[in-house]
């Protein structure tokens, strides 16, 4: 228990610290359906603005409007405690290529991070690695800590045993 409730901790902080997803201002030239869903998906809250921000995004038709979606869902899903929802946007942006540099290590944390949440810990093992290989030198002691501790969950104590 004391393991989760400090990953937990880690989270918080991890989400104040980079300010989870800046609100994206949206653009002239997206696909009017999508705008007029994500900007009702910012107004309202909770289920009610995941639910807007995935039509949103089953309505997008361009790369643009995708990327958009996904950030949207990202942020109104974290709100909203979906912490589902939120990593399946956090990861469609990685897997979309829509996250560039410091984006693709940010997203890979949330995704770390928040699949604890769901208690998917063989995600999270594999993200919290994914993230220690991006870091290289610059990865903390804390992250190997918070890897070493979903690994041991999961069972794969040669994973804990080579950090």
């Amino acid at each position: 228990m004391k393991q989760i409730t400090t990953i937990r901790a880690a989270l918080a902080a991890t989400v104040l610290a980079m300010g989870l997803v800046a609100q994206p201002a949206l653009a002239a030239d997206m696909t009017r359906e999508v705008q007029a869903k994500l900007l009702d998906a910012q107004k309202a809250g909770g289920d009610k603005a995941v639910s807007l921000a995935k039509d949103a995004l089953g309505a997008a038709k361009s790369s643009y409007d995708k990327e958009m979606s996904l950030k949207v869902l990202l942020s109104v899903a974290f709100k909203a405690k979906d912490y589902r929802s939120a990593v399946q946007a956090a990861q469609g942006l990685l897997d979309g290529g829509f996250a560039k540099g410091g984006e693709r290590l940010q997203y890979t944390k949330y995704v770390a991070d928040l699949s604890v949440q769901t208690r998917d810990y063989a995600t999270a093992s594999a993200y919290y690695q994914k993230y220690i290989d991006a870091r290289g030198a610059g990865a903390s002691e804390n992250d190997y800590f918070n890897a070493a501790q979903v690994a041991n969950l999961t069972g794969s104590y040669g994973q804990v045993m080579a950090m």
